[in-house]
């Protein structure tokens, strides 16, 4: 936890995740940005797996 410049508590904490043999260390907002971009690419997949598997039914 920081005190920042204006006397208010920064509540961060560092973030470690692990994959395997990597890890990767990440500041607070790092990991919050990172956590919204899967969500997006996973929102992503979805969307395009359905389109696919409509365009499958179509054809059939």
């Amino acid at each position: 936890m920081n005190v920042n410049t204006s006397g208010v508590m920064d509540m961060t904490w560092p973030v470690s995740m692990t994959f395997g043999p990597m890890t990767m260390s990440l500041s607070t907002s790092e990991a919050i940005e990172l956590g919204e971009a899967m969500i997006r690419a996973a929102h992503h997949y979805i969307a395009v797996s359905k389109a696919n598997a409509e365009s499958e039914a179509v054809q059939a």
